[in-house]
């Protein structure tokens, strides 16, 4: 056991020593305890050896990975102060580009805006001018249609001119020498038209032909060679083949009587330089109305006489510029029946006065001469010499001074509608013809305006009900003759039979 207990190292041999010596002192238990003490001291001083090692090497192992992670921190800490020095310098510059981004958006984003602000702009500006023109077109084409059929009966009367003279010339040699003259005129006239206008590096440019406002184009064939018949003062007149096709001053020495050299106004001069073309009547904007051509009144275009227009190629003819004065303003024309046969029979107060029956179809002074008050001797009342004339009012509500309802036919219709007259449309101070207060404007409150079957109330004032009641306007009747009431004339033409006609002449034409 001594020699046992001091080889410590070997738990095996102390093992055995322990086995051997219990077999001899088996029944000595006081010595088996005295021998295991020291034995379950050593073996316990062992394994704490194995411990203490185990542990110095977990401290170790410790100690190694501590090390190797500060390194590793160490070097992470030297590369992020790298990296934020390396941000530092690149953070400047990448803030200045991403300003100047900014800055280019922001410019592009204003001038959008501003393009599109001025698109609508010009929208509505267009929007406007198209309700606008829109408004004027259907005026004028009410007007030109109540101008037609003014024109119709001289068509008639010009045909049987040509007629008799058409017999008479065909026994004449006149043609012939007319036809010569009129060949050589003809190719002046070629000449001066290739007349070059400007000369550049030898280049010729020729001047280009016009054919009137784009709101009444001219009509028919330009640059035809041939010859055109116009009669005028008993005889024929050979014209150029393309008469009236395009603007130019087609009588300018080709008329034989007045605008030749030394005639009045003479080649060159006054109406002979004006420039006129054919057009069509039923597509003509402008505000003077086309007059029926005199040179071929048996020629016809669609069904239509010829017409011409000086307007529409910028001249100034006579007969068109007094149109305003005789129909009335282009927006409110006057729509009776000029040179119409017959009396009308005029309320004038109790009394029933004879009016001819062409009275308010243009602009005049027809209470003048035929009103009582005013055909007396001495002074006479202001509105006797104030001219004007019937009209249509739903096409001159724009007026300051509305049309008013005639007093003169109080009982009468035209197209289930009150018959109107107006002295702005033919140019009068409308405040001078105050006197002339229909059944309508001479009630000053809304409870006397309704109890009139012919009134509405504004708001303001007393108007026809074809001034306040929009839908008035827009009925149709589908017979003139049948839904309105005849005017009472003493002779044989009614306005029921007029207005009937009127309507038949406008639905042939078109």
């Amino acid at each position: 056991v001594a020699a046992a207990s001091k080889t410590k190292d070997d738990p095996a041999v102390l093992e055995s020593a322990a086995d051997l010596v219990g077999s001899f002192i088996e029944n000595e238990e006081s010595a088996k305890e005295k021998v295991k003490a020291p034995l379950q001291n050593v073996k316990s001083e062992a394994e704490d050896k194995k411990s203490e090692e185990r542990l110095q090497e977990a401290k170790q192992i410790v100690e190694r990975v501590e090390k190797e992670r500060a390194a590793d921190a160490a070097e992470e800490a030297k590369e992020l102060e790298a990296l934020k020095k390396a941000n530092a310098d690149k953070a400047p510059k990448e803030q200045e580009a991403a300003e100047k981004k900014d800055d280019i958006k922001k410019e592009k984003l204003e001038e959008a805006t501003k393009i599109v602000e001025a698109v609508e702009k010009q929208r509505e500006a267009d929007a406007v001018e198209e309700v606008k023109e829109l408004a004027d077109l259907k005026k004028v084409n009410a007007d030109k249609d109540v101008a037609l059929a003014k024109l119709v009966p001289q068509t008639e009367k010009a045909a049987e001119v040509t007629e008799v003279a058409v017999t008479r010339v065909e026994d004449s040699k006149v043609e012939e020498k007319a036809a010569r003259r009129a060949r050589l005129e003809k190719a002046v006239h070629e000449e001066k038209m290739r007349t070059p206008v400007v000369v550049h590096e030898e280049l010729k440019v020729y001047a280009k032909p016009d054919f009137g406002n784009a709101a009444c184009p001219c009509i028919g064939f330009d640059n035809v060679q041939g010859e055109t018949l116009i009669f005028m003062g008993g005889k024929f007149v050979n014209y150029p083949g393309d008469l009236g096709s395009r603007c130019e001053a087609w009588d300018d020495g080709w008329e034989p009587d007045s605008c030749m050299a030394g005639q009045l106004p003479g080649k060159g001069n006054g109406w002979c330089a004006q420039k006129w073309c054919y057009v069509d009547p039923r597509n003509c904007q402008l505000d003077t109305f086309p007059s029926m051509s005199h040179y071929v009144p048996t020629a016809r275009y669609k069904n239509m006489p010829l017409f011409w227009s000086y307007d529409t190629c910028g001249s100034k003819f006579l007969s068109e510029t007094t149109q305003v004065a005789t129909l009335g303003q282009s927006t409110c024309r006057c729509m009776g029946f000029d040179n119409m046969p017959g009396t009308m029979n005029f309320k004038v107060g109790i009394h029933t006065v004879a009016y001819p029956g062409e009275t308010g179809g243009t602009c005049g002074a027809w209470d003048l001469e035929n009103n009582p008050e005013c055909a007396v001797k001495g002074e006479k009342p202001e509105y006797c010499s104030k001219k004007w004339c019937f009209v249509d009012p739903c096409s001159c509500k724009e007026y300051h001074d509305a049309p008013k309802i005639s007093g003169y036919l109080i009982d009468s219709e035209i197209n289930k509608r009150s018959i109107y007259f107006s002295y702005e449309t033919c140019g009068e101070d409308v405040r001078a013809a105050e006197w002339n207060t229909d059944v309508c404007s001479i009630e000053q409150t809304q409870e006397g305006c309704t109890k009139k079957s012919k009134c509405a109330w504004s708001g303001k004032a007393c108007l026809g009900k074809e001034l306040v009641d929009l839908e008035l306007c827009k009925a149709s009747p589908t017979s003139a003759e049948k839904d309105s009431k005849s005017l009472d004339r003493s002779g044989a033409h009614r306005m029921g039979g007029a207005t009937f006609a009127l309507g038949a002449l406008l639905v042939f034409f078109s």
